[in-house]
């Protein structure tokens, strides 16, 4: 992300409470290349109160993943993250924080300067029968590191901002196989749906299809892959 574009985001979540100061812990970095502006704000200054930050308006968009081969396949994803990479219009990754995410800024704020909920990452496989569907939603929100610096409390914490409009491209590996880290570890009953999940079970290392599309953000509309025979 350019310095600028940073700097207004963390001045957005800034402008929210005048004694909650934040600092950008990535203003020395820049992935492209180039040099940031600073956002740093005096560390000396710590306020009596903390308000929570307006939550940034964004537009969610529905990822959907269909099997359309004759045979089970599997995918694999972290509990807090999402299950789809995507890739922004300036090519870079985006990561995404999932509802068990729990270091962002604004309910560290809501609770007391502690973290909202233990936090863990646990990893997941899909099991989809031919013809299931497996849907995820994208929050639309871009996420930075920061540094909360609130009437005494000290912490780092996830800073969002809303997705700016543009062409992004999702991408996902999928899998023939499951290998079972214990005996049993890859069988599950599918839903109705014709999908499910098996917490802790580890993938073959084959390699993997890799699918992909592109679409346009903000949509409305899902965003479908469809693995083919």
């Amino acid at each position: 992300m350019a310095g600028a574009i940073r700097a207004r985001r963390l001045a957005s979540f800034l402008s929210a409470s005048a004694a909650c100061q934040a600092t950008d812990l990535n203003a020395s970095e820049d992935t492209s290349g180039g040099a940031l502006e600073s956002t740093s704000s005096s560390s000396d200054a710590v306020g009596e109160n903390c308000e929570i930050a307006v939550a940034p308006v964004a537009q969610p968009v529905s990822m959907r993943f269909r099997n359309g081969t004759d045979h089970v396949v599997w995918i694999s994803r972290w509990s807090c993250q999402f299950a789809f990479r995507i890739i922004g219009p300036d090519q870079q990754p985006i990561t995404e924080r999932t509802a068990q995410w729990c270091t962002s800024c604004d309910r560290f704020m809501q609770n007391g300067c502690e973290p909202w909920c233990e936090d863990h990452c646990d990893g997941v496989t899909v099991r989809l029968e031919p013809d299931a569907v497996f849907e995820h939603s994208w929050s639309g929100l871009l996420w930075e590191d920061a540094e909360l610096r609130c009437d005494g409390c000290a912490a780092q914490c996830s800073l969002a901002s809303a997705a700016p409009a543009g062409t992004y491209r999702v991408e996902l590996t999928v899998h023939d196989r499951c290998t079972p880290s214990f005996p049993g570890d890859c069988d599950c009953v599918a839903e109705a749906d014709g999908t499910c999940e098996i917490w802790g079970a580890g993938l073959a290392n084959d390699g993997g299809t890799a699918i992909a599309t592109e679409f346009d953000f903000p949509t409305a509309e899902p965003v479908d892959l469809v693995l083919l025979p």
